[in-house]
């Protein structure tokens, strides 16, 4: 792809300046395997009487998005047992999301035993074909004694980030963080909320976002000499460059391609991925989406239906993927 400004230089003419270029080709995820599960048990059973159970369970079978959403509910002389598992993840070329949880609640007499257990279980496993930029938000929360709740990314190199239920102390709430350049390769995630038979109320829960971005290449000087246009090429692309442009605002000449410096007139490109109007779509808007989704402002209403829901997630998540 080439981008041109058409100089009026002046013999021997020394120009100084800098660019930031995205490449032409963006980072993305390439799906290798996949496993998602949900799970819920639940078990009641009064002295002397027969006992009362349910289980139920669900998985992907492919790299769709997945909505699993398993329940169990038992009864028993006075004892009330409810066991639930679900999971809400989208695998995207360059957002990976998933949102889980696992919930006990065991309400009733001692003299009634009462158990219950529920999982939400996420394994996936990708490749980047280059060097790739990620960043990382999310949480682990629990309440209650669950058996595991962990968070791993893996690659070439051994384990990039770890965080479990036991991190920092035993429960709470555990925050995810990364922000860095992962090396080409084949990479796994797993996250998992489980917990296993229990006689007390127990939740686990997790989010996370892992957004995939080429690094920038740039360019911070060159020089134009006799005037005219001296092109620099390499990477795929070229860039020409003018005097005296230092002031000027950036220009988003495709998804692909973006070039800072040079007068233009004042404009705006409405992209619906560029959530804060800033006339670039990075990770600040997905930052700003999310933090709009979580407190359900009206803002994150993406799709327009009147409510605020996973599918504007998965909606803002398609359109910052593509891009403008």
């Amino acid at each position: 792809m080439e981008s041109r400004f058409t100089p009026a230089l002046a013999m021997g003419t020394v120009l100084a300046a800098s660019a930031m270029i995205a490449p032409t080709a963006f980072a993305q995820a390439l799906s290798r395997s996949q496993a998602r599960s949900t799970s819920a048990t639940a078990f009641a059973q009064a002295p002397g009487l027969p006992p009362s159970q349910q289980i139920d369970a669900d998985a992907a079978f492919d790299f769709n998005s997945y909505f699993g959403d398993s329940q169990a509910n038992a009864t028993a002389f006075g004892v009330a047992v409810n066991a639930a598992g679900r999971q809400e993840s989208s695998f995207l070329p360059t957002v990976l999301t998933a949102v889980g949880r696992a919930t006990v609640n065991v309400t009733g007499p001692i003299i009634t035993r009462g158990t219950g257990a529920a999982s939400s279980r996420l394994a996936y496993t990708f490749v980047l074909p280059r060097s790739t930029a990620v960043t990382l938000i999310g949480s682990l929360s629990f309440e209650g004694v669950p058996t595991e709740g962990r968070f791993a990314l893996s690659g070439p190199g051994g384990t990039v980030l770890s965080v479990d239920y036991f991190t920092g102390g035993p429960g709470g709430n555990k925050p995810l963080s990364l922000s860095t350049t992962l090396p080409a390769g084949t990479y796994s995630i797993s996250m998992n909320a489980v917990i296993d038979s229990t006689s007390v109320s127990a939740e686990a829960e997790y989010l996370f976002n892992l957004v995939l971005s080429s690094p920038a290449i740039v360019i911070d000087w060159f020089t134009v000499d006799g005037g005219g246009v001296t092109q620099i090429t390499g990477g795929g692309l070229t860039l020409g460059g003018t005097i005296g442009q230092h002031d000027a605002s950036a220009l988003n000449g495709s998804p692909q391609f973006g070039v800072t410096g040079g007068f233009w007139s004042a404009f705006e490109i409405f992209c619906p991925a560029d959530f804060n109007r800033d006339s670039q779509v990075d990770f600040f808007d997905y930052l700003d989406f999310a933090q709009a989704f979580a407190t359900e402002e009206p803002s994150a209403d993406f799709n327009d239906d009147g409510q605020v829901d996973f599918f504007d997630y998965l909606d803002f998540a398609a359109a910052f993927d593509s891009g403008c």
